[in-house]
């Protein structure tokens, strides 16, 4: 379900391996992960995209513009209609449905952009000694 254009790089897919390799458990589970956070991610971002358009219209407008019609269809454009005019309406009174779409994109996008800056492993090795060592004791004595 593509809603509009999406930059490559924040709905970046996971390739799997070619065929003729085998993909680990963890490795087949993280693309089934990522498959299914692609779906979410396109179904939340159009919402998110749909708000977008609030200053397209009239608050409280009934019928969608001709453009939105000859560019998306007459239901897509309706959709689009009723999301824009709950954006036009307080925080308070919005549907939860657009801020929870927000985050559910903002979250996405951060995630994927750390997943690529992930913390570097420090190699440091770490001596243990059991027990100081022991040196012998001398005594000096100051010359007059």
């Amino acid at each position: 379900m593509q809603t509009g254009p999406i930059a490559p790089e924040v709905l970046a897919t996971v390739e799997p391996k070619s065929r003729g390799q085998n993909i680990t458990r963890a490795e087949e589970r993280s693309l089934e992960i990522r498959a299914a956070e692609d779906q979410l991610f396109e179904k939340h971002y159009g919402v998110t995209e749909d708000a977008a358009h609030w200053g397209d219209i009239v608050f409280g407008q009934k019928e969608p513009p001709a453009e939105w019609v000859a560019e998306v269809g007459k239901r897509r454009a309706e959709r689009r209609l009723r999301i824009a005019n709950s954006a036009w309406m307080s925080a308070k009174d919005a549907p939860v449905g657009l801020l929870l779409s927000q985050r559910v994109v903002s979250s996405i996008v951060k995630a994927r952009s750390t997943e690529k800056n992930a913390p570097r492993t420090l190699n440091v090795a770490v001596v243990q000694m059991p027990e100081a060592p022991q040196y012998p004791t001398i005594t000096v004595k100051q010359a007059k």
